[in-house]
């Protein structure tokens, strides 16, 4: 039965790396990190210049680990995204100058105020980067692969601004965990 399954090299690669990826986020603890976050935390602000995917993801992140998203007069927390750019570099050439593929870095800029951002808050800097494969007869295909990678690069993101967060909530020494009602 297992010959009639064939996999494309692509294909291949994709689940390969779908699965690397579920085993990291299972292996690591993230969730056990991020639902500690909502013991410190109520509620956020973000602010994005830009209305950026990142900004939508966080927000849709910390909204299911139970954390309000608003731009109320006192959140818990403030994070400013400040820049996010994604960027190609080519890292892998054929022999006669065709490109297989090129690795796709994405960069973030913010500052955390505890509840306020001060103007000398540090800005944290973040990156992931990620190879797109080339597939010079479907050139759709390589569009709908660098979308996929653009996705996980974000949630890679996500996950370091709230492990973050979680770090500095928790080292703060005036924070103390939230009594949450039971209702």
């Amino acid at each position: 039965m297992l010959g009639h399954l064939k996999l494309t090299t692509a294909a291949a690669t994709r689940l390969l790396v779908l699965l690397s990826i579920a085993l990291l986020c299972a292996g690591c603890g993230f969730h056990l990190r991020t639902e500690t976050l909502a013991n410190y935390v109520s509620s956020v602000e973000i602010t994005d210049a830009q209305s950026s995917r990142i900004t939508q993801s966080l927000k849709r992140h910390l909204k299911q680990i139970g954390i309000s998203v608003d731009s109320g007069t006192s959140p818990d927390v403030r994070v400013r995204i400040s820049q996010h750019d994604f960027e190609k570099q080519a890292s892998l050439l054929a022999p006669h100058g065709g490109m297989i593929e090129y690795e796709l870095t994405l960069t973030v800029k913010l500052s955390i105020g505890l509840p306020v951002i001060q103007s000398d808050s540090d800005v944290i800097t973040l990156s992931a980067t990620q190879p797109v494969k080339v597939n010079a007869e479907n050139l759709l295909s390589t569009s709908a692969e660098e979308q996929l990678v653009r996705r996980e690069l974000t949630n890679t993101i996500v996950g370091e601004i709230i492990r973050i967060l979680s770090y500095e909530m928790q080292r703060a020494p005036e924070n103390k965990p939230i009594q949450k009602s039971e209702d």
